[in-house]
């Protein structure tokens, strides 16, 4: 992710990966984020973490538009 998104090195990253107990959601999920100045980015992708390759990762240019809010109260944020 440093390379796609042309992160600083020693820029904050996250790997986590969720067994969510929502109705329609998958088995497990993995969620990836990064903080610039101060500021949380990241993305859910619907698959086991040892299954997310390359292509689950958005495109760098998308970097500004994976700002993360406040969770929602559902268990996928």
């Amino acid at each position: 992710m440093l390379q796609r998104f042309e992160l600083p090195s020693g820029t904050m990253l996250s790997v986590e990966e969720h067994w969510p107990r929502d109705p329609g959601f998958p088995a497990r999920m993995s969620m990836l984020s990064f903080w610039l100045e101060d500021v949380r980015h990241g993305f859910t992708v619907f698959k086991r973490l040892e299954e997310v390759d390359e292509g689950d990762v958005p495109p760098g240019w998308m970097k500004h538009r994976l700002i993360r809010f406040e969770p929602m109260g559902c268990s996928c944020c």
